[in-house]
């Protein structure tokens, strides 16, 4: 399965069958063509969020990094929304080896 849908754009349940012994996806909070930004939690750390943006290029071969910023499990949507643009603007800082 490519990590593209046929209309070029991420092709979520890739992203989730992808990051699925790790992390549990909450919310896709940004999405542009070949470019996703997910609020995820791990599984075995559930006090936090974390943000993973999901590029994949025109082969379909996905690239993803973890924001190295937690995110308050009782931060409201302006709070995430501000981490969001914060973390699309410097870019995302470490890998997730899967």
């Amino acid at each position: 399965m490519s990590g593209l849908s046929e209309d070029r754009t991420v092709n979520q349940t890739f992203v989730a069958k992808e990051l699925e012994d790790r992390y549990e996806i909450i919310d896709n909070v940004f999405q542009v063509r070949d470019y996703a930004v997910y609020l995820v939690m791990q599984k075995d750390h559930s006090s936090y969020y974390e943000l993973i943006e999901v590029k994949v290029n025109q082969s379909g071969e996905v690239s993803l990094q973890l924001w190295h910023e937690r995110i308050s499990l009782e931060a409201d949507q302006f709070e995430i929304s501000k981490e969001v643009e914060k973390a699309v603007q410097a870019g995302f800082l470490k890998k997730v080896n899967l």
